[in-house]
């Protein structure tokens, strides 16, 4: 997990934001080969990757074959090349304090842009600020994906954590964020 401006530093999950099991339907993914490994993500996850300007989040599925990811001890792995594949394994989105963490060896966001959507990682973190208030105060404990019931292989999840669910449902925040400005 990416401490700001400093070293990595290791931080707990303290809740998860999606949850897909898709028991024997696989579930689909980009895989994405560099220079470090390969890193297994969803095409709206969004990684850190190097620029000009120092690093910035980038949503997967815009990552071209050249691009430097941020590894886990922050130096950049150059994109080799990226495939569609797909798992029944399942996917899950993790929140941690920073709303950051190391997938496969690679930094990335805990934070994913629905199709159509180009919300960046700072805008998403403040969104968020109640989830990781809530954790910080005591009032919502972490729980693991076993305490949750997700745990059994064959049983068919997709979740949403309470919070995604009230932006998405009640707010509408994907259909307001996905109109175009005027």
């Amino acid at each position: 997990v990416a401490a700001s401006g400093g070293p990595l530093v290791y931080e707990p999950v303290i809740a998860f934001l999606h949850v897909v099991r898709r028991g024997r339907r696989p579930a689909a993914f980009l895989a994405l080969l560099h220079t470090s490994g390969e890193l297994r993500v969803s095409p709206g996850h969004l990684v850190f990757v190097w620029t000009a300007a120092g690093f910035r989040a980038k949503t997967a599925s815009a990552l071209q074959v050249g691009d430097l990811l941020m590894d886990a001890l922050g130096q950049p792995s150059r994109v080799l090349a990226i495939r569609h594949d797909a798992s029944t394994s399942g996917m899950f989105a993790p929140l941690t304090p920073s709303g950051t963490l190391v997938v496969d060896g690679i930094a990335a966001s805990s934070y994913a842009n629905a199709p159509g959507l180009h919300i960046p990682h700072g805008a998403f973190h403040a969104l968020f600020l109640p989830v990781r208030a809530f954790y910080v105060l005591g009032l919502a404990q972490a729980k693991t994906v076993q305490a949750l019931g997700w745990s059994d292989e064959h049983a068919e999840v997709d979740e949403l954590h309470p919070w995604v669910h009230f932006l998405k449902e009640h707010l509408h925040l994907d259909k307001l964020l996905s109109h175009p400005h005027r």
